[in-house]
């Protein structure tokens, strides 16, 4: 069996990729480059963000990224992972997590038990912790191009 979590692929990989599989060259740097957009978000989340605002970003993401899953206007996200995990995702310690939680449960942003989280209102929880859904799939390359790129692939 692969193990599909880690692929090292050398760099002049990616030359002979683009001359031959011109196609899966662009899903892929379409692909990277979405990533990146990601990539900068979850840093700018660690740097920037207090514990209350990490967390509420983090349960719009899964909320945003289950919404093609056809769940756009969920209230309730499955965070079918222990605290710690999550507090390791957002560079905060266990006990932060769960006071944190408790204390976004008592100020009515979120209600929770052991898998799900239901966001109460979360277009205030959005302004609150700067969530731009737009941004997390935000990519580099403009619009116009990327369309015309991905009608080709």
């Amino acid at each position: 069996m692969i193990d599909l979590d880690t692929v090292i692929l050398p760099l002049d990989f990616l030359g002979v990729m683009a001359r031959e599989q011109p196609r899966l060259a662009l899903a892929f740097t379409l692909a990277l480059s979405e990533e990146s957009s990601r990539l900068a978000e979850r840093v700018v989340s660690l740097g920037r963000r207090d514990a209350e605002q990490r967390l509420g970003h983090f349960f719009l993401e899964l909320r945003h990224r289950l919404a093609p899953q056809g769940e756009a206007d969920m209230t309730d996200v499955r965070v079918p992972v222990p605290q710690r995990e999550v507090a390791d995702f957002l560079g905060l310690t266990p006990v932060h997590v769960s006071r944190t939680m408790r204390r976004m449960q008592d100020e009515g942003i979120i209600d929770y038990d052991d898998e799900y989280v239901e966001i109460i209102d979360p277009d205030s929880l959005a302004v609150d912790c700067d969530f731009d859904a737009a941004r997390l799939s935000a990519s580099p390359i403009p619009e116009p191009i990327r369309a015309a790129l991905l009608s080709i692939v």
